[in-house]
């Protein structure tokens, strides 16, 4: 698998994320990063995450674009759109009842030359752990399934602090 990679662009108020490769908990401190740097920018209405050069994602990933939707709708942005084109991705998504937090795109986005990659941020182990606790506790959040799937792993994060 391809090392995971995000690529950013904003075009008037609205940022677009496109997630590349194996998406896993090793970026996180990026995804984050870039999340919060939206939320920073007075501008910021919408945003769209491309997922169609996705090969894998990992629950961290999605538990921190769904704490991004959360925040929207919190914050009274638009919902985050969802771009994917990959059967298994959509599936992943629907599965975890991520789909009632995001809008979701079947069909691939014309390429955005303004793409560039996001600097990678560094994390220690105890940011990691917590980020990636954060990350489940919002996933927990969205519905009941989810909930029973990582209670055991969030209480063991939780445990490990």
């Amino acid at each position: 698998m391809t090392r995971g990679r995000i690529l950013v662009a904003k075009r008037d108020d609205t940022y677009l994320m496109k997630f590349v490769g194996d998406v896993r908990l090793t970026i996180s401190a990026t995804i984050d990063a870039c999340i919060e740097g939206m939320f920073q920018d007075d501008d910021f209405a919408a945003v769209l995450i491309d997922l169609s050069a996705v090969e894998g994602v990992d629950s961290t990933t999605l538990g921190l674009l769904a704490r991004l939707a959360v925040r929207c709708q919190a914050e009274d942005k638009a919902a985050p759109m969802v771009v994917s084109t990959n059967p298994d991705i959509t599936r992943v998504i629907e599965t975890m009842g991520l789909d009632d937090v995001f809008r979701l795109i079947d069909r691939p986005l014309e390429e955005i030359d303004q793409l560039r990659e996001a600097e990678s941020c560094p994390s220690s182990t105890e940011e990691t752990r917590m980020r990636v606790l954060e990350a489940h506790r919002t996933l927990m959040s969205i519905n009941e399934g989810n909930r029973e799937t990582f209670a055991h792993l969030v209480a063991n994060l939780e445990a490990s602090g």
